[in-house]
């Protein structure tokens, strides 16, 4: 459906899965494998998954595979004083960009 979607011009970005490593829905090459399916479809278009940052710098992979990356941070779940999100979000962003 998503690679419909996106043929009939209905999307400027496409995201497989959402946070499908932290629940182990899928395993790193299950979602590579997909990635790379739509990618090939769809090649005019950016291509990505969405999932926390932590899964994203355990599966380096799966960050090169996509043409993004759309990491989730979530600084309140993880107990995280408000007076250090911002920073605490910064710092595991520029983690990612390495």
């Amino acid at each position: 459906m998503l690679i419909e979607i996106a043929r009939r011009g209905e999307a400027d970005m496409l995201i497989v899965g959402s946070e499908v490593l932290l629940r182990n829905d899928l395993t790193e090459e299950q979602l590579i494998n997909y990635i790379n399916r739509v990618k090939q479809a769809v090649p005019s278009l950016p291509v990505a998954t969405a999932d926390v940052y932590g899964e994203l710098l355990q599966h380096p992979n799966v960050v090169n595979a996509g043409t993004v990356v759309l990491p989730n941070y979530y600084p309140y779940w993880e107990g995280i004083d408000v007076r250090y999100a911002i920073s605490t979000i910064h710092i595991r962003h520029q983690q990612l960009n390495r």
